[in-house]
């Protein structure tokens, strides 16, 4: 790589990198596969499930929710009144509703940041996405999740 200016990777002196959500939404829609292994995931699933608790009332909301894996995780252990999940790739939405098939789940291919609903959520998701977004696109989505967020639910 070279050092000019062109090169935004290297040499952002200037702040002005900004994630190109085309090129994440290619990979994600091209690959269609997670950025970790299933080893990875149980331990991720060990670090964050110590933190839930839900009930047969609980609405959860998955921003960035792939395949839809943590749906399956929550339907296996919790029995929630609702899950949505949200993604842009169209193609881990597509997955998500094939591999889904319990009638609680919604999944909805958009940007995680565009996502604003009147249904006030439990527990919402927002796990490995923001590494994705740019700082506008996070403070949106904060923003939201703020007026999505049930009083004395968890954001995660």
């Amino acid at each position: 790589m070279d050092n000019n200016s062109n090169n935004k990777w290297k040499n952002d002196h200037d702040n002005k990198f900004q994630v190109d959500s085309d090129v994440v939404k290619t990979y994600f829609n091209k690959t269609q596969s997670l950025v970790f292994t299933d080893e990875s995931a149980k331990k991720e699933e060990s670090a964050i499930m110590p933190h839930i608790s839900l009930t047969s009332n609980s609405n959860v909301l998955d921003l960035g929710c792939g395949d839809g894996r943590w749906a399956k995780v929550l339907f296996d252990r919790f029995n929630i009144q609702k899950f949505v999940g949200v993604d842009f790739s169209d193609k881990f939405i597509s997955t998500a509703k094939n591999t889904i098939k319990d009638p609680r789940a919604d999944f909805i291919c958009r940007p995680a940041e565009e996502y604003l609903s009147g249904t006030k959520f439990d527990l919402i998701l927002v796990i490995g996405l923001i590494t994705y977004m740019n700082d506008q696109q996070i403070i949106t989505l904060a923003e939201n999740c703020k007026k999505m967020l049930a009083p004395g639910g968890k954001l995660i």
